[in-house]
């Protein structure tokens, strides 16, 4: 499981555009999602003008369960990207 949060603050001119800031916060989400996929776990979120207009922040929890991704026999989460000791073919994967 994960949780993702995002706050932004809309009070300046570049969340006022012909949208609405629609454009501009989808822009924000793009950064934040390509900052998480690089490993990060918060950031700030800037504005197109370099203003700081709030932060973001991506908690991941672990998981609970874990099984074999070829026969399906749950497994411990600790034995996950391990093979499987049932089927011998499978890798252990979360069950999120």
């Amino acid at each position: 499981m994960a949780e993702f949060n995002m706050t932004i603050r809309s009070g300046n001119a570049a969340l006022h555009g012909s949208d609405g800031g629609a454009a501009e916060v989808a822009r924000m989400l793009r950064l934040a999602a390509d900052r998480i996929e690089a490993g990060h776990d918060y950031g700030r979120c800037m504005d197109d003008n370099g203003n700081g207009v709030g932060s973001w922040d991506f908690e991941r929890t672990e998981p609970e369960q874990a099984e074999c991704s070829d026969c399906g026999t749950e497994a411990d989460p600790d034995d996950i990207g391990t093979t499987c000791d049932e089927c011998g073919r499978g890798i252990i994967e979360a069950i999120w």
